[in-house]
């Protein structure tokens, strides 16, 4: 760079001040009449002028300060670092402090709420339904107390809290991740559990596989059996698992074909036992296992119909009932046969779902006629089938059911890797060694090979399984009745999402 400078006639003088890997400082004095030029110099070798005019004293001085400066901030780091260490150690507490003082903060705003007058005070909320009786009862207990208690005029933006048994309570994890149920509509998680553990176990569909998710999950759940998010977590897992070998079961999947007359050999009597089992075989009809797939999502779009029907007589929407809900439960199912049964099963049963597509028709054009005004009345009729002015339609059935495709391309992924890697390991030998030699290969790098592409197409197809499960839970059939975004109930008292209070019987005054 001096050089640089000096091949342009410029007079100045050049002073390392400090050097890192990455950075330079330098100080570069020039006359004052070469100031100018000098500097766009210095731009054009990207160099960063520092602005130094407040800079008192020599450039010793200066580099004396700031050396002290960075001194000081060193120790500075350290004991920050020192006294982060020492928080760390004590984090638990912390966090508990910090929750006990947002749960403090959250009480003393709501007693700001509170109505008073000279001689009496007025506290309103929320409470669920089951905890009625006890608050009427303490309010007796301490006296001069009044409770009066009523539905709730908010409608749907009235706090929802949902209420299942400990064996339903786990599946209320799909509920959260769509969002509470509307005040008006009802709890869902009953009637999602079959549906979802039937898509999960389609798509694992392995008998070896659901019992090595079941033993990773109570292992789990032993390991964290204090808190009760893990566990209803893991439980979604363990229901997934029965499914997973019940499907495996009846499709004959054993860790894809790996215990099957193809290793086990013809007569053996514990491939003669799997080979009972199957109903189905994936691998073997596939077209027809999709046709049954089909059928399982087309069962589940009728099943969300009447789950709508459920929710609009409970609001008493009795219109939307006869018009929507059940002109499709006639005309839909009544359409499929039409298309893909005829008259094969003979002229009664096709007089029969004629006659269900004739007023399922009538009542579908009814309720789209009746939401338009004037001339429109006719369009709207007609676009009601397809689905733009109703809740459901024509294309949204066919689609939603083709989805369901998915169930079959990830149960044939499962099982066909599996069945790959059975093969890969079959296939390990040393074809110039002897018997012993190749058996141990064979144990040795055959078992490497099963455990860790197993492993490997468990872990994918479990992930895989509860995420298309949840799609078409949350997407294709809630899409026909659930409404969410209600706001949560929190009970009026120490609430949080990351401490629990488990109890208090063994906690001792020091």
């Amino acid at each position: 760079m001096a050089r640089s400078l000096a091949d342009h006639g410029a007079f100045i003088a050049v002073d390392m001040v400090s050097e890192t890997k990455n950075k330079a400082n330098v100080v570069v004095a020039c006359m004052r009449s070469q100031t100018d030029d000098v500097r766009a110099l210095l731009a054009s070798e990207g160099l960063v002028e520092e602005d130094l005019s407040s800079t008192n004293g020599t450039v010793a001085s200066v580099v004396d300060r700031l050396t002290e400066e960075e001194r000081a901030a060193r120790e500075r780091i350290t004991a920050l670092q020192l006294e982060v260490a020492s928080a760390l150690s004590h984090r638990q507490e912390i966090v508990v402090y910090r929750e006990y003082l947002l749960n403090e903060r959250q009480r003393l705003e709501a007693s700001q709420d509170i109505t008073r007058t000279e001689h009496c005070s007025v506290v309103t909320g929320y409470v669920r339904d089951v905890d009625v009786d006890s608050l009427r009862k303490l309010c007796i207990g301490f006296g001069g107390i009044v409770c009066m208690t009523g539905a709730s005029t908010a409608g749907d933006d009235t706090p929802v809290s949902i209420t299942n048994n400990r064996w339903v309570k786990p599946m209320e994890i799909l509920v959260n991740m769509f969002g509470f149920p509307a005040y008006s509509s009802f709890d869902p998680t009953v009637f999602l559990t079959i549906p979802f553990l039937v898509f999960f176990g389609i798509c694992l569909g392995d008998v070896l596989y659901g019992a090595v998710e079941i033993g990773i999950c109570f292992y789990f759940i032993h390991k964290y059996r204090r808190s009760s998010g893990v566990r209803n977590f893991m439980m979604v897992f363990v229901y997934g698992g029965i499914a997973a070998m019940v499907a495996g079961a009846l499709t004959g999947s054993w860790g894809g074909d790996l215990i099957s007359a193809t290793y086990l050999g013809a007569g053996n009597p514990i491939a003669r036992f799997v080979s009972a089992l199957t109903v189905i075989n994936p691998l073997e009809a596939a077209f027809q296992f999709l046709v049954i797939v089909w059928i399982i999502g087309a069962v589940n779009q009728l099943y969300g119909v009447c789950l709508a029907i459920y929710k609009a007589a409970r609001r008493r929407d009795y219109a939307s009932i006869i018009y929507d809900c059940v002109g499709w439960l006639l005309f839909l199912p009544a359409i499929s046969a039409l298309l893909f049964i005829g008259i094969t099963w003979g002229s009664a049963f096709r007089a029969g779902y004629l006659a269900a597509l004739a007023v399922g028709l009538v009542l579908l054009l009814l309720g789209g006629a009746r939401q338009g005004k004037g001339g429109a009345k006719v369009a709207t009729a007609l676009v009601n089938l397809y689905g733009i002015q109703s809740s459901y339609g024509v294309g949204s059935f066919v689609g939603d059911v083709l989805s369901y495709s998915r169930l079959l391309a990830l149960g044939l992924t499962t099982a066909i890797l599996a069945s790959a890697f059975n093969m890969i390991a079959a296939l390990i030998r040393i074809p110039a060694a002897g018997f012993v030699v190749n058996l141990l290969v064979r144990v040795v790098l055959g078992g490497v090979v099963l455990l860790f592409g197993h492993m490997l197409n468990y872990f994918m197809g479990a992930m895989g399984a509860f995420i298309h499960s949840a799609r078409l839970t949350l997407l294709e059939f809630f899409g026909r009745f659930y409404e969410g975004g209600a706001p949560r109930f929190h009970r009026f008292g120490f609430s949080s999402e990351v401490v629990k209070i488990v109890g208090t019987s063994t906690v001792r005054e020091k």
